[in-house]
Parts: C-alpha cells; structure tokens; sequence
C-alpha cells in the first residue's frame, strides 16, 4: 500500500485512476487550502494549481494523462478544467458563475455540470473545444431536463441524473447514448485533424496570454493567419488554406 500524503497538510483524497497507476484526487497546504494532484509512481505527487483562485481537484483522469476537475477563479468562482500537457484549461460555463468536469473518456470527451445564465446546473459534454448542453442533444419534448452528467465510456454512453416531467422534482438517473449519426461521435474527437482540406486544431495555451498564430511553409519565412487568441487557455484554429500547402508549420508567438 502506497500513502499519498498530502502537500502538509490535514489531509487528502485520491478520486481517479488510469492503466499507467497514475492517481488523482485533491491534498490539503498547510494553509489549508486544497489542491489538486497528479501521482505517479515514478514522479510521485504533483500540484495542478488552480485557474487564479484558491483551491482545485482533480476528479479523473484517462489512460493518456489528460485530467478533468474543477478549480477556483480569480473572481472566486468554481470552473471545469481539462489538465493538458502541463497546462490548466478553463472549460468555461453556459453563461453562470459555476462548472465541473467529473469525467472523461479515453477519446478525451468530457462531461459534467454548467451553469447557464440563470444559474441552473445543466449537464455538458465538451468534444472538439466546444461545451454542449446535453439537452440540446437530446429529442426535443423528452420531458428531461439533464443536471449532471459524471461518467462516458469510449463508446460514448453518458451517464447522470436530471428531473423528469414538472411534477416529479426527484432525481432520476440516466443512460445517455448518442446517435449513430452523431456529429460528436467519440472518434472524432481529435485536439488536432486534417479533414476536407482543413487543418483543425484545439491545444492548450498558457491561460490568459494573448498571442499572434504565425504559418510557414519553410520555417524561416512565417505569415500571420490569426491574432489576439485568448481563450482561456486554448488555442480553436481551422486553416482553410492549408489544402493549397504540401508542407504547413504553425507557431504562436506572445504578444508583448
């Protein structure tokens, strides 16, 4: 048995697991706020940070390393995060204050809860940089309204609970699965893809740091395609032109 301690601590809680044995889960400061954590068994624990505020968790994590939790603002409220290549991604709302992201699958789509702007809890799916309201998703007039969605497997299957009809105010668990026709099929959930001719690609930034996306076809001469990108810690670009190209290069390069 392995004690994943805490960063000193009261204590700490291990919530996620992957094939690798890399563990995720939340530890107390000293201070007494939280942070989430990333443990493996060759690096041992590692602190997430947070998204400006005090305190975050890591709720799951997927065989590729890529986390999901919900961390504290600048402002003091509550954001879903998607963890990514050392970097903290905001996942954003529906208009409120409040998300968490309480699972993944091993394609890298997300679920979990928003607020919209009336400050009611709706569940999400994000897939391909986009936050959709899994009740948009869903046969107009199911007489569903979903809250909260906390698991997906590969396949896509969603699960949660909502309220069904106006009178009964229960929770009601559900099993959500997507059409064949689906435009968020699992398999297309790709951070970066070549389709139609379109270079597509959604990666994380350092959050809040505006920049200018440059392209090159040799490295030494580079255009600029994009400007003043910030967006909460990813970068949502499709090059249209790239079909003209045999070789593209992308950077991004800071703003001062």
């Amino acid at each position: 048995m392995t004690n994943l301690d805490s960063f000193g601590g009261s204590e700490s809680g291990a919530r996620g697991i992957n094939n690798s044995g890399q563990v995720v889960g939340a530890a107390r400061l000293p201070s007494g706020k939280t942070r989430g954590f990333v443990y493996s068994p060759n690096t041992g624990m590692t602190t997430l940070g947070t998204l400006g505020g005090d305190n975050s968790q890591a709720l799951a994590i997927n065989n590729s390393g890529e986390i999901v939790g919900d961390a504290s603002t600048a402002d003091g409220h509550t954001h879903a995060f998607l963890y990514l290549q050392g970097l903290m991604v905001d996942l954003g709302t529906f208009g409120g204050f409040n998300s968490i992201a309480t699972g993944m699958s091993g394609h890298g789509q997300i679920v979990g809860w928003a607020e919209d702007v009336h400050l009611r809890p709706h569940a999400f799916l994000w897939h391909n940089c986009v936050l959709y309201d899994l009740n948009q998703l869903i046969p107009p007039g199911s007489d569903w309204v979903l809250t909260q969605a906390n698991a997906i497997n590969d396949s896509g299957q969603i699960v949660g609970f909502g309220k069904k009809g106006l009178v009964d105010q229960n929770d009601r668990a559900f099993l959500l699965t997507l059409a064949q026709d689906s435009p968020q099929r699992p398999e297309d959930n790709q951070l970066i893809s070549f389709k139609n001719g379109h270079f597509d690609f959604c990666v994380p930034v350092p959050l809040g740091s505006p920049f200018v996306l440059e392209a090159s076809t040799n490295l030494a001469n580079w255009v600029p395609v994009a400007t003043n990108y910030n967006r909460s810690g990813l970068v949502d670009f499709s090059d249209s032109q790239a079909r003209s190209f045999s070789t593209r290069f992308y950077r991004a390069v800071p703003l001062q």
